[in-house]
């Protein structure tokens, strides 16, 4: 079943502490989005890629693009929002105007190394659901900080760490993202919107190693991650 992916790529690296897009930081060498658009491309169901980018960047993520060559990559640059959720509202509008794969997936630009199991996990949920979310289970205490400065423990039961991709049918963009309802909502992702509406959202197993690069510490994990991989697969 095949599935096109909407990739926003237009933030701004503000907690990364960048002064430009963190998505251009090197990993290893190479850009995070590069690394990014490669695990992308061994997906052997993959549709088309969505890049929601901002203006003054198009040209060089296009190419960066064409630096990979042709490949399993079939993608279209769209310009993004101020927001993650406007980006994401104009990528959804784009596949409703051009209609493709029965499936969506909504990626993170800074998830460089997501692989095909969870992409698995996510459409054997959506056998039965209308979206899909990897999550982890909280593991570690969790305190809420009051406005009057106390703290207090949080029950970490049935709390979970969302990741990306998230998935759902296409067919709900319309009745979902684009109903008149769905406009004042700015969500920072796309399974609130389903639940806001009522719509069923299946939790599947994340992968730890399914990073996100938010801060310098990530990317140093990220990196560490890549070397381990690299010298593994060296000795396969």
């Amino acid at each position: 079943m095949e599935i096109d992916f909407l990739v926003p790529a237009a933030g701004r690296g503000t907690r990364m502490g960048s002064k430009g897009n963190k998505i251009f930081l090197a990993l290893e060498g190479k850009p995070i989005l590069l690394h990014t658009l490669r695990a992308l491309s061994g997906l052997p169901n993959l549709g088309r890629v969505i890049l929601l980018v901002r203006p003054d960047e198009e040209q060089e993520i296009a190419a960066l693009l064409g630096s990979m060559g042709e490949g399993n990559l079939r993608w279209q640059l769209v310009h993004g929002g101020a927001e993650r959720a406007d980006s994401v509202r104009n990528g959804l509008k784009y596949l409703a105007d051009n209609p493709g794969a029965p499936v969506v997936m909504t990626h993170d630009a800074a998830r460089p190394f997501l692989d095909q199991t969870l992409v698995l996990r996510l459409l054997q949920a959506l056998e039965t659901h209308e979206a899909a979310v990897p999550a982890l289970p909280v593991a570690e205490t969790t305190r809420r900080l009051g406005q009057n400065g106390r703290t207090e423990v949080v029950d970490r039961t049935g709390l979970y760490l969302t990741q990306t991709p998230q998935a759902f049918w296409a067919k709900w963009i319309k009745p979902v993202f684009l109903a008149p309802e769905a406009s004042c909502l700015t969500l920072t992702d796309e399974a609130g919107y389903f639940e806001r509406l009522g719509h069923s959202v299946a939790l599947v197993e994340g992968a730890p190693t399914n990073l996100k690069i938010t801060k310098p510490a990530d990317l140093v994990l990220a990196e560490l991650y890549l070397k381990e991989r690299q010298r593994l697969g060296a000795k396969d």
